[in-house]
């Protein structure tokens, strides 16, 4: 039985349809190792429903919160992420993705380099130490790249995954639902550190490995994984 991974792509009422096309298509691309299963996840509108006309894929999931990208929508996810996996057969390796509208992913590629390298309770993505996060009070401390000792770090928010046990740990606890309002990636972080799951395994990949975060993405580099096109620097 293979593991599944749960990927959030986080929308808004008004992305373009012809970027969620692109998404739909390149759920087409194979992934061995894994079986994938994701979602267009945004929340309500300010009026409470759903932007007027819009014909949302099938897979579209409504958060019962206002549309909002840094004031709770992550922790949202991860939540109702947890719940859908009551559906699904376990196994130690599933985890939950959250990603942003401008990443192209290669699920192939994470597939075959990736999948099988990941140990269990894994927190997987491109590592903001303190430099990369600017050298503010609210980064993780300098030199700092797992959750060892008084340690903590965070992943670019564009594309990383926590394993479902990690994920389990953060949405139970109290401090996580205090803390749901600040820089998305930062407070996940902070929830790991936070509550009780030093033990996370910190897999850290570069943007261009298997996917790519940037603004110069477009919708065929979506659509065909071909995140090699862009400058992902």
């Amino acid at each position: 039985m293979l593991p599944t991974l749960i990927v959030g792509i986080m929308i808004t009422q008004h992305t373009p349809m012809s970027r969620l096309d692109a998404f739909v298509k390149s759920f087409a691309l194979p992934t061995p190792n894994y079986r994938l299963m994701p979602y267009f996840v945004l929340g309500r509108s300010h009026d409470g429903n759903l932007q007027a006309g819009a014909d949302f894929p099938s897979n579209t999931l409504v958060l019962d919160i206002k549309e909002n990208m840094d004031d709770g929508k992550t922790f949202a996810w991860f939540s109702r992420a947890v719940e859908l996996f009551n559906e699904i057969p376990s196994h130690p390796m599933n985890g939950i993705v959250k990603m942003d509208v401008d990443v192209s992913a290669n699920w192939t590629e994470l597939g075959l380099s990736v999948v099988p390298k990941l140990g269990t309770g894994y927190y997987l993505g491109r590592i903001i130490d303190n430099a990369l996060c600017g050298g503010g009070s609210y980064c993780p401390p300098a030199g700092c790249t797992d959750f060892s000792s008084d340690c903590w770090t965070y992943m670019s928010g564009g594309w990383y995954g926590l394993a479902l046990d990690l994920a389990k740990t953060l949405v139970g606890c109290g401090y996580a639902r205090d803390h749901v309002v600040g820089y998305e990636d930062l407070m996940v972080g902070k929830w790991i550190k936070h509550c009780g799951a030093d033990s996370a395994v910190v897999y850290g990949v570069n943007n261009g490995d298997f996917f790519c975060h940037s603004k110069a993405v477009t919708d065929g580099d979506v659509k065909d994984g071909f995140y090699q096109r862009v400058n992902c620097v």
